[in-house]
């Protein structure tokens, strides 16, 4: 599907991205927990991806290359969790730098405590 303008269902029933909401209820049944990313581009057309939450060993291929090509990294995440959306996503540069920054927030690291007893 082409990209829409800033809504947040276009006439067909499609959310961003061309998804329905019957494909995130598919995702969802598939994978858990499904996130959409969007990036508004300076002409105001929105794009979209939808991405599942990275699994351990998704976060372990991508942190070998954190230090050294924190892109690479991020790019490991992205095509491991994309689910669909508009291509624009992955084939333009300023577009997928920008999602590459929010894909890695996926994986939340939750609030731990250690106590000696």
């Amino acid at each position: 599907m082409g990209i829409m303008k800033k809504t947040d269902v276009d006439l067909q029933g499609s959310l961003p991205g061309g998804v329905t909401q019957a494909q995130i209820g598919h995702w969802k049944s598939r994978w858990g927990e499904v996130n959409q990313i969007t990036v508004t581009l300076d002409d105001g057309r929105v794009v979209a991806g939808y991405f599942k939450k990275p699994n351990l060993e998704t976060i372990a291929a991508a942190s070998r290359f954190m230090d050294s090509d924190p892109i690479r990294g991020g790019s490991v995440v992205m095509e491991n969790c994309w689910l669909g959306g508009d291509e624009e996503i992955k084939t333009n540069d300023e577009v997928k730098f920008s999602v590459l920054l929010q894909v890695n927030k996926l994986f939340r690291i939750l609030e731990t405590q250690v106590k000696k007893m």
